[in-house]
């Protein structure tokens, strides 16, 4: 390996041993499995560039060139930019449209939208639906490990379509099979004639999904069984996204 390649990579290792609550020089050698006096060197040369400050001796702690680069980073658009390619090309070659979103306050928030033909459904990038009735919500509520969509679980649920599911119990119900085998699907319960299939993108070993991807067909066209022959195109895109993202994970 380049000298420069190993500079680098010793210069990130300390930063994220400093990100995990290593402020000490002998915590943060330890942490790395770098000599002391390699990590003393590299140190001073981040607290030079500011993405370290040392406001007591021998402790470091990120720095206004750190905070920076993450402030200028957003969560979303990151995701937006990986996510993209991965979903324009599901909906090629699945020949429908597709779809990206995550729960935000118990609502789905679509955040990549890839049409396909002239067949039109009423999502936009940067809207939200109800969760209860959505593919991309319900594989989400169902691997809710955090509690955060809670208040998602409660009825009344308005029923927008005969296919809706309008009570608490039969949402539980459809959310345990979700967590079972792993999908979920929309059948007609958002729109009549729309039916839809969403598996989640999980990052790195976390268990609560990130966010999710989505198929939309339509109904007349296209059964239930028809609809799972999807699977192994949106669980391939969603590892595809999931190994860009790296193998950090909550």
């Amino acid at each position: 390996m380049a000298a420069d390649s190993l500079l680098a990579l010793r210069a990130l290792s300390i930063l994220e041993a400093v990100a995990a609550g290593r402020h000490s020089l002998p915590a943060i050698a330890a942490e790395t499995g770098l000599p002391t006096s390699t990590v003393h060197r590299i140190l001073l040369s981040l607290v030079g560039r500011g993405y370290l400050v040392a406001p007591a001796r021998g402790h470091y702690h990120f720095g206004p060139a750190a905070l920076r680069i993450a402030g200028s980073v957003s969560w979303r658009d990151m995701l937006i930019d990986i996510g993209r390619p991965a979903v324009a090309r599901l909906a090629r070659s699945a020949r429908a449209h597709a779809h990206m979103g995550l729960l935000e306050q118990g609502m789905v928030t679509y955040i990549v939208k890839q049409p396909y033909g002239r067949g039109a459904i009423p999502s936009v990038e940067g809207t939200q639906l109800e969760a209860y009735c959505t593919g991309i919500g319900k594989v989400l509520l169902a691997h809710d490990a955090d509690g955060s969509a809670e208040s998602a679980l409660r009825g009344p649920f308005v029923a927008l379509t005969p296919n809706t599911i309008t009570t608490e119990a039969a949402l539980a119900a459809e959310l345990a099979l979700i967590r079972e085998r792993g999908w979920a699907i929309d059948d007609e319960e958002l729109i009549p004639g729309l039916r839809c299939i969403a598996v989640p993108v999980h990052h790195g070993n976390a268990q609560q999904p990130l966010f999710a991807l989505s198929l939309s067909f339509s109904a007349a066209k296209t059964s239930i069984e028809a609809l799972e022959d999807q699977l192994p195109r949106l669980f391939a895109a969603a590892a595809e996204i999931s190994g860009q993202l790296g193998v950090g994970g909550g």
